[in-house]
């Protein structure tokens, strides 16, 4: 069966599973207190908006967003990058100078890596290294907590209007939000602070970086647990334009293309919430309270189920 038909999800559950030798499978991989962490993407991700030095910034916050979300801070980096050998050596300067520069900014240490030559668009992946300082409980129970970091949406409305919605024009606060967010996305530093103040009351913490429901879908997998969600976290000045636009977009348009905001999911017991808000508020985020956890194991919004849907690396978007 060809992969495009299996999808990137579905091959990791089913397929690549039987060959890891170790017993749960998460984002990031704990040995002791070290957090271990590998992502990437094709260097076609580049347009007339994002510059190869973004590129080289956005593959190290891909990795760290990873690793802060699930408690840890970054502390080595190392990359392998696969380019075309026609290529101008300022292309490589340009993504080199955008990782060292976000590791950098992240308090950690680039040491190296490996160069290789590819005859297509090209590839970068960054391995992370993490120190761990927060211990989740997974230990769910009904009711526990979904809150989210801040509001999400902005790179929906970016995707839509390059790729789905050509016409579709965004008034210029929101295109820059929006762009901001794809060209040099941040995540905030003081995330493992938060999930190691929470201690015992902290069941699970994820990054949402393939889209808001595959990261839901994922923890109810994970906890073993249902989904009873109460919001979709779009930001206010979202929700505002969406009741404008033409043509019509509902929540199920902007979850599809979402993605890549590298916000956080915390699942917290409901007895620390109040102590949890005002943690992350003193930090600097916007949090939203978005779900709870249920024991009917499916997802739901309003008593309906909820499709799944999101971002693919074979399928791409479904």
């Amino acid at each position: 069966m060809k992969l495009k038909d299996i999808g990137e999800h579905r091959y990791i559950e089913k397929n690549l599973r039987k060959y890891l030798d170790i017993d749960s499978m998460d984002d990031v991989f704990f040995n002791d207190e070290n957090a271990f962490k590998v992502d990437g993407f094709s260097l076609s991700y580049k347009s007339d908006y994002i510059s190869f030095y973004d590129i080289g910034w956005k593959a190290a916050v891909a990795t760290f967003s990873d690793l802060i979300s699930a408690g840890s801070y970054p502390s080595l980096v190392m990359s392998s990058v696969g380019i075309n050998e026609n290529m101008e050596d300022a292309i490589l300067d340009e993504i080199f100078r955008g990782l060292s520069d976000c590791v950098r900014y992240y308090g950690a240490r680039y040491i190296g890596g490996d160069l290789n030559n590819s005859s297509s668009d090209g590839w970068i992946d960054v391995m992370g290294i993490g120190k761990r300082i927060a211990y989740p409980t997974f230990k769910p129970k009904k009711g526990d907590l979904l809150v989210l970091t801040n509001p999400l949406g902005y790179t929906s409305l970016y995707f839509l209007s390059k790729f789905i919605f050509k016409k579709l024009e965004l008034p210029q606060y929101l295109f820059l939000k929006a762009l901001e967010k794809i060209r040099h996305p941040l995540v905030n530093k003081l995330i493992p602070n938060i999930l190691s103040s929470l201690s015992g009351e902290l069941v699970y913490s994820t990054d949402i970086s393939d889209g808001l429901l595959i990261s839901i879908d994922k923890i109810s997998k994970r906890l073993n647990m249902g989904i009873d969600m109460t919001s979709f976290g779009i930001g206010e000045d979202v929700l505002d334009y969406l009741k404008l636009v033409e043509p019509k977009l509902d929540f199920i348009d902007l979850l599809k293309y979402s993605g890549e905001e590298f916000e956080s999911i915390f699942v917290i017991h409901e007895e620390v919430k109040d102590r949890a808000i005002e943690l992350m508020r003193s930090s600097g985020l916007d949090p939203v309270l978005i779900g709870k956890l249920s024991e009917a194991n499916i997802i739901t919004f309003n008593g309906n189920s909820l499709k799944i849907t999101g971002w693919d690396n074979f399928k791409g978007w479904f």
